[in-house]
């Protein structure tokens, strides 16, 4: 964003000719709109290097998500503006918004009708997950509109050389980007191949249990995989799942609640159905292994799914550090968990599980965990929180926990109720 900026102020020193106010906003939105969007496509390749600069590719992801709404923003005034630039006569509308035989102005509309469906579905259509991947399957398309645009326009990139070659850089990047999360990522990325044992109902969650055909994952506490089933009925989509077995079995199980447009159809799965495993990803246990703080954990519903393969780990560890985990749902019957957790506490004297049914004892607030653990502001400030459950109670979570004393890099979050 300030190489761009820079740039695009130099390039003006270098033109020598004065722009007028709007039409300067026209063009560096349009400039900063392709640097955000380059990112975007740079965030959605997983790479490693991704995960390691946005500590964790959750976090990556809402990153991207929230790139994805001022690209939007960019995108629309880009053309908002040249139109009031045209002002009063009406031309622009049709200059700036219809096709015609100027292909460079073409190209740029098509770019932004593209855009604007692609980013208007992801925030705020409610559509099958399976449309919304086909969809995004194709989002290069856009790119190479807005590479095509910008080769044909004549504007402040065609007569200053660094700026034409920062903008090509970033889109050339960008259409690599995609090419390889297109077509590249299955191929080259690590993959590993499973069996599903067997399937286990527990209320509205699924078990599903899988063993190597060859070679197993490895992965630590907390991490999450990308599975792809090969069973028609359920389709060929990846999905993220966080691994709720322990790290120190052959036997792999994520835990899925039935609620999405296609979990339901994991019921359908049967012993020796074929898995394709991608992975692992994620930090949220990384911090927990790096030190001996003593930690609370919150898990709201199918947020516990990482602190089960966490409490597994902790409970048979030689660390010496007092953790508490609050499971918060609404009544007994989505407690699917429950029994699990208190088994796996009952090894060690460090370890306590507590239950709130926010049906009967209302919502878990952090004074709540606060006054339950007989903490002060003191011993708050040399704690460490997780949290993993639905964006909104890890936002206020974390809120209230900065509010009595925790400090916000002590708490770190693991959330995937993000597309």
């Amino acid at each position: 964003m300030v190489v761009t900026v820079i740039l695009w102020v130099w390039a003006k020193k270098y033109i020598g000719e004065p722009t007028p106010l709007i039409l300067g906003g026209a063009q560096i939105s349009a400039l900063l709109a392709v640097t955000l969007l380059s990112l975007e496509y740079i965030i959605a390749t997983r790479l490693r290097i991704v995960e390691v600069i946005f500590d964790g590719l959750d976090n990556a992801y809402i990153a991207h998500h929230i790139i994805g709404g001022f690209a939007f923003v960019l995108i629309l005034t880009h053309p908002l503006l040249l139109i009031i630039n045209s002002i009063p006569s009406i031309q622009g509308f049709y200059t700036y918004l219809l096709p015609s035989s100027n292909l460079a102005y073409t190209f740029g509309i098509l770019a932004l009708y593209c855009y604007t469906i692609i980013l208007l579905v992801t925030f705020y259509a409610k559509i099958p997950y399976s449309i919304w991947a086909t969809i995004h399957k194709f989002i290069g398309i856009p790119m190479l509109l807005v590479m095509i645009h910008v080769l044909l326009i004549s504007s402040d990139i065609s007569v200053y050389p660094p700026l034409a070659i920062w903008i090509f850089s970033l889109v050339g990047i960008a259409l690599i980007s995609a090419v390889y999360k297109r077509f590249l990522y299955r191929l080259l990325s690590v993959k590993y191949r499973y069996r599903v044992s067997h399937t286990r109902i527990l209320g509205e969650v699924i078990e599903i249990y899988m063993l190597p055909v060859k070679e197993k994952v490895s992965f630590l506490p907390g991490q999450f995989i990308y599975v792809r089933f090969f069973r028609r009925e359920i389709g060929s989509e990846q999905h993220p799942f966080s691994i709720s077995s322990g790290i120190n079995t052959d036997e792999l199980r994520i835990s899925v609640k039935m609620d999405g447009d296609s979990t339901w159809k994991y019921m359908r799965l049967e012993s020796g159905d074929e898995v394709e495993l991608q992975g692992p990803h994620g930090k949220f246990g990384e911090s927990l292994l790096s030190d001996q703080k003593d930690a609370i954990w919150v898990a709201g519903g199918i947020g516990i799914t990482p602190f089960l393969s966490l409490l597994d780990y902790e409970s048979v560890s030689t660390s010496h550090r007092k953790v508490s985990l609050y499971y918060t749902v609404k009544n007994h019957n989505e407690a699917v968990y429950i029994t699990e957790l208190a088994q796996k506490a009952l090894r060690k004297n460090t370890l306590r599980v507590y239950p709130n049914f926010s049906e009967s004892s209302g919502r878990l607030e952090p004074l709540k965990v606060v006054q339950n653990e007989g903490l002060d502001r003191r011993s708050l400030g040399k704690m460490k929180v997780f949290l993993c459950g639905p964006s909104s109670m890890m936002e206020s979570m974390t809120i209230g926990f900065i509010n009595l004393g925790i400090k916000p890099w002590n708490i770190i979050k693991e959330d995937f109720y993000i597309k």
